[in-house]
């Protein structure tokens, strides 16, 4: 896939094939989307399966949330070493702050956490819920910066792709991995803030509707 948008992507948008800046730019892209975008749904999807096992034993619903999210977090940091031999061979350097990666991944999880507590009711109680989220998820997915680079975009698309959550963990994961690359800081306050966010309102909205859900 990632091949596939190298070559064609980089022809639409002016990259020759032989840029290699822009294979990183897809690849990278791709591959946190890919683990955060599918992440959400996971979490949620395996509670749901685990459903009779948790009332049966009465496990806590939280643990299998976060257990999942953060199983799901070390499987991006394993992919993420493919996205850093990428960097070494097409970008001019790997930069120190690749160390905090772990830490990434941690929001990470806990965003997967949070997103997840809150689409298990809904997706347990209403049939289609499910199907409309997966929509909703292809268009988040192309309103943020895996494919393409900022400078084709124009206002106000360029705005909705900049307040995009996911823009902000992508370009993160990318100023982490390679040297030459800028951050704004308030993309670190974004991630930290809304993954902490969705983690207690996912904490609290699944402890208030725990009950009525299971009796579903």
């Amino acid at each position: 896939t990632c091949v596939i948008y190298f070559v064609f992507g980089g022809i639409f948008n002016g990259y020759l094939p032989g840029d290699r800046g822009y294979f990183f730019w897809v690849f990278s892209g791709f591959t946190l989307q890919m683990y955060v975008l599918t992440g959400m749904t996971l979490t949620a999807n395996l509670i749901i399966s685990n459903l009779k096992l948790i009332l049966n034993y009465r496990l806590n619903p939280v643990l299998i949330a976060v257990g999942v999210s953060f199983s799901q977090a070390l499987n991006f940091l394993i992919a993420s070493c493919a996205v850093l031999i990428v960097g070494i061979f097409t970008t001019s350097g790997i930069s120190p702050r690749i160390i905090l990666l772990p830490i990434f991944a941690i929001f990470v999880a806990l965003f997967l956490s949070g997103t997840g507590m809150i689409l298990f009711h809904y997706f347990l109680r209403y049939e289609d819920a499910s199907y409309l989220f997966n929509v909703a998820i292809m268009i988040i997915s192309y309103l943020s910066p895996f494919l393409y680079t900022f400078d084709i975009l124009k206002k106000p698309l360029l705005d909705v792709v900049s307040a995009n959550p996911i823009t902000s963990f992508i370009l993160t994961f990318r100023w982490l991995i390679v040297d030459d690359l800028s951050l704004n800081p308030w993309r670190l306050v974004v991630i930290s803030c809304f993954s902490l966010l969705m983690f207690v309102v996912g904490l609290q909205h699944l402890r208030r509707s725990w009950n009525e859900t299971v009796m579903l």
